[in-house]
C-alpha cells in the first residue's frame, strides 16, 4: 500500500510539474524579449504568436520569421524577410528553439538550424513593452 501511495504522489508531482512549465512557456510566445550574451542585449526580439522581428544591437541588422509552435516549450523559425547573407545562411531551413529552463523574466534555451548538429545555447529575457 505504501508504494502504491509513494508512486501515485509521484505521478501526481510530475503532473502538476509539466502543466506548469507548459504554463510558463505560454507566457513567453509574444512580447518583447533580449538576447543576452555576457550580461548584455544583444537582439532585441519582437514576437507575436506567429511572427517574429529581430534586430542585432550591435550590427542593427534586422531579420523577419515565420514562428510555428510545435509545442508549449519548442518552436521552430523560418526566415521571411532579411539581409542576403541572412537569407542565404537560413537558405530555406528551419531553426528550430527548444525552452530547456525558466527564471522568472527569462528562460534558457537551445537552438538548431536543421541540416545541422551544432546546438547553441543563450538566455532570452523578456522586456517591458
Amino acid at each position: 500500500m505504501k508504494i502504491i501511495l509513494t508512486i501515485t504522489t509521484i505521478i501526481i508531482f510530475l503532473f502538476c510539474g509539466g502543466i506548469n512549465s507548459a504554463q510558463d512557456c505560454k507566457s513567453f510566445r509574444s512580447g518583447k524579449f533580449g538576447i543576452m550574451e555576457n550580461g548584455k542585449v544583444t537582439y532585441t526580439i519582437l514576437r507575436n504568436d506567429s511572427i517574429q522581428f529581430e534586430k542585432s544591437l550591435k550590427t542593427g541588422v534586422e531579420m523577419t520569421f515565420r514562428v510555428t509552435w510545435t509545442s508549449d516549450c519548442e518552436y521552430y523559425l523560418q526566415i521571411i524577410k532579411g539581409t542576403e547573407e541572412g537569407e542565404k545562411f537560413y537558405d530555406n531551413k528551419k531553426l528550430f528553439v527548444k525552452i530547456l529552463d525558466i527564471s522568472g523574466n527569462s528562460f534558457k534555451f537551445s537552438a538548431r538550424l536543421e541540416g545541422t548538429n551544432r546546438i547553441m545555447q543563450s538566455v532570452m529575457v523578456k522586456l517591458e513593452e
